[in-house]
C-alpha cells in the first residue's frame, strides 16, 4: 500500500514548455532551471500540471507542440526568413514565446523589442497594462515583482511574446553557490507558474476563437 499513488485533485491542464535553441551559446544556460519550475507546478497548484520534462527546439522545427517556448541568452535574436514566418504562425495559433533577459543582455532585449514592432505587437510594460491582468493575478497574486539578484524583475507583454528583464530562471531552482534564499526560489517560481498559466488560457482562448471562427463547435 505504500506505493500506492495518494488521492489528490486531477489537473484540469497540461503545459508544454520547450527551450528555444538558437545562435547565441549562452542559450541553453538555464536549461535545468525550466525543470524546477515544472516539477513545481503541480505540487504550488494542482489544477495545472507541467510536463515531465522540457524540450529544446529550434524556431525551424515543429513548435505548435508546445505552449510555450523559451528563450535566453545575450546576444540579439537573429532570424532567418522560415524561422520568422513559423514564430508569426505559432504566436498567431496561441503559443507564447517567453524571453527571459539578464538586465544588462541590452542586445536580447532591444532585438527582442525590434522582433515585436516587425510583428506588429509592440511591447507595453505590465504596469500600462489592468492591475488584474492575469499574469499578476492568476493563480498568484504579485503587487510588486519579485528580486532577483538584488534587482526587481520586469515583465513586458504584446502578442504572445513576454519580455522578462532580470533573469527570472535563474531563481527556479538550485543556483551554483546554492545560496538563493527559499521565499526567493518560491516567489520566482510562483510568476513562472503565473507565466504558464497564461501561457496556456491564451492557446486555449485563441483556439476556441479559430474554431468559432470557422463554424465548428
Amino acid at each position: 500500500m505504500r506505493y500506492r499513488r495518494q488521492a489528490q485533485m486531477r489537473p484540469q491542464a497540461l503545459v508544454c514548455m520547450a527551450q528555444a535553441t538558437h545562435s547565441d551559446p549562452e542559450c541553453a544556460r538555464n536549461f535545468f532551471s525550466l525543470s524546477y519550475l515544472l516539477q513545481a507546478v503541480e505540487p504550488l497548484y494542482p489544477s495545472l500540471r507541467g510536463a515531465d520534462e522540457p524540450g529544446q527546439v529550434s524556431l525551424a522545427e515543429n513548435i505548435q507542440d508546445y505552449d510555450i517556448l523559451y528563450l535566453t541568452g545575450g546576444q540579439a535574436i537573429s532570424l532567418n526568413s522560415l524561422e520568422f514566418e513559423s514564430l508569426r504562425n505559432y504566436l498567431n495559433l496561441g503559443g507564447v514565446l517567453f524571453v527571459d533577459a539578464p538586465t544588462n543582455a541590452n542586445a536580447l532585449i532591444e532585438s527582442t523589442q525590434a522582433l515585436a514592432q516587425q510583428l506588429e505587437s509592440p511591447l507595453r510594460p505590465l504596469e500600462e497594462l489592468q492591475r488584474s491582468h492575469p499574469l499578476r493575478t492568476k493563480p498568484f497574486l504579485f503587487a510588486a515583482l519579485p528580486m532577483v539578484n538584488q534587482q526587481q524583475i520586469k515583465l513586458l507583454i504584446g502578442g504572445g511574446i513576454i519580455l522578462a528583464i532580470g533573469d527570472l530562471a535563474t531563481a527556479w531552482g538550485l543556483d551554483r553557490d546554492l545560496s538563493l534564499p527559499r521565499l526567493t526560489i518560491r516567489t520566482a517560481q510562483e510568476l513562472g507558474i503565473n507565466i504558464l498559466h497564461y501561457a496556456w488560457k491564451r492557446r486555449q482562448l485563441i483556439g476556441l476563437q479559430q474554431e468559432d471562427n470557422s463554424g465548428q463547435w
